[in-house]
């Protein structure tokens, strides 16, 4: 058998991490952890809800229905397959991705990479197993609306990105969701699930020779959907700006909730980093965050606040958010505002950046114990053409950043130009 895979490959330094790509244009990240008995492996394809177009929900429902039948898999056999040795299979979709993934015992890896392969590129997408998967998708789409800090997240990107395909909500509706067919999904598999728009990774204790040689198995003789990816990443849209407005909405629900946030940096910003630790200072998962000590602790306004930023491959944006009685908006957002304009006004200290900085680069560290979501970042940077950086690199970087920076990150991301905001009104009875 003709060699599939090129010579491109490395490993970073300080880790056993492995990169090839094939000769069809996927690329392979394994990622070797010694002593490892249970291993990852999964596919991410660079195509997520603001490519939808006109159909809209249709990346998420393709998701769902990578599982209901391949050429040779019905949907029970594709579930029982992983779950009779007690492994895990789970997918997501993202405004930009979708990942689709395995956790098993190392002993049957080669079993979850060759279901994983059959999933992805031999789905039949079966017109019955569509029709029942719709109702499926439009009952999440029902708990999705009574979650008030999900409804509110979409609404707020629907409010600042505006017309852009950015704002649109990942699941779709109802009405988007009944005009998606078998052939609009193979249709949709055909321009995007190529190999050169994916990423298969690995996180295993097995050599790197041997995963090869599974792989090898599943990935030589395969096929993909009739097309070809198209430059589509060229032909989006690109956002040069979000929409500022302040907006109230009448709900449901028993509480008010407030939204507000502005534009941020692109993924590969170098203002990423500064950006990111500004916003856990400001209302990160700690309890000793400023926003929870101001309005939790200190002013007994909130169960749950926080602070957040979501980075787009050409556009971010961050967010604070909360939930209150609807006779405290006012001195909600009042106090919200004023955490935010603390931060444009005076630097820190030494001592408070360097506890700022600790906490932060701690609390990247333990995300990144998990094998799992350590090797989907860095899969996913190779992926989307970004430096490939170690948690060396990372620390180095925050590591760099002074009182100064995050001073004048401060004065931009929360100019009183760059705050819209959204406020959830409970419905008068």
């Amino acid at each position: 058998m003709k060699n599939i895979f090129n010579n491109h490959k490395l490993t970073l330094p300080g880790e056993n991490i492995y990169f090839d790509t094939l000769e069809n244009g996927l690329k392979i990240c394994h990622k070797q952890v010694a002593s490892a008995h249970v291993a990852h492996c999964g596919f991410i394809i660079h195509a997520g809800s603001r490519d939808d177009n006109d159909l809209k929900g249709i990346a998420h429902c393709m998701e769902h229905m990578l599982f209901k039948g391949t050429k040779k898999r019905k949907s029970f056999h594709i579930l029982n397959r992983l779950d009779s040795v007690g492994g895990e299979i789970n997918a997501y979709t993202t405004k930009e991705l979708t990942a689709v993934y395995a956790s098993i015992y190392d002993e049957f890896l080669g079993r979850a990479i060759e279901l994983m392969v059959d999933i992805i590129t031999q789905s039949t997408f079966p017109e019955k197993e569509l029709t029942k998967e719709k109702k499926v998708i439009k009952e999440e789409i029902k708990i999705y609306q009574d979650s008030p800090d999900d409804c509110i997240f979409d609404d707020f990107q629907e409010q600042i990105f505006a017309d852009h395909a950015l704002n649109s909500n990942i699941l779709g509706t109802e009405k988007t969701l009944d005009n998606i067919s078998t052939e609009a999904l193979f249709s949709f598999a055909g321009s995007y699930y190529q190999p050169n728009n994916m990423v298969f990774f690995i996180c295993s204790d097995l050599p790197h020779k041997s995963v090869l040689k599974t792989l090898k198995k599943s990935i030589a003789e395969t096929t993909f959907y009739a097309g070809s990816t198209p430059s589509f990443i060229k032909e989006r849209k690109v956002p040069s700006s979000v929409t500022i407005t302040n907006k109230q909405k009448e709900t449901d629900h028993q509480q008010a909730y407030i939204m507000l946030g502005g534009k941020a940096a692109p993924y590969n910003s170098p203002q990423k980093n500064k950006q990111s630790l500004l916003i856990n200072l400001l209302g990160g998962p700690a309890l000793n965050s400023r926003l929870n000590l101001t309005i939790r602790e200190k002013q007994g306004l909130a169960y749950h606040i926080e602070a957040g930023n979501t980075h787009f491959t050409d556009i971010g944006f961050y967010h604070t958010f909360a939930g209150t009685d609807a006779k405290n908006v006012q001195k909600l957002t009042h106090f919200m505002l004023k955490e935010m304009q603390n931060l444009k006004n005076k630097a820190l200290g030494t001592v408070q950046l360097n506890n700022v900085i600790n906490q932060y680069i701690g609390q990247v560290m333990v995300a990144q114990e998990n094998n799992l979501a350590s090797v989907m970042t860095i899969a996913k940077q190779w992926l989307l053409g970004y430096e490939i950086k170690t948690l060396v690199t990372f620390v180095q970087e925050i590591n760099r950043i002074n009182a100064a920076d995050l001073l004048e990150t401060a004065q931009e991301l929360f100019d009183d130009n760059n705050v819209a905001n959204l406020t959830f009104i409970p419905s008068p009875e």
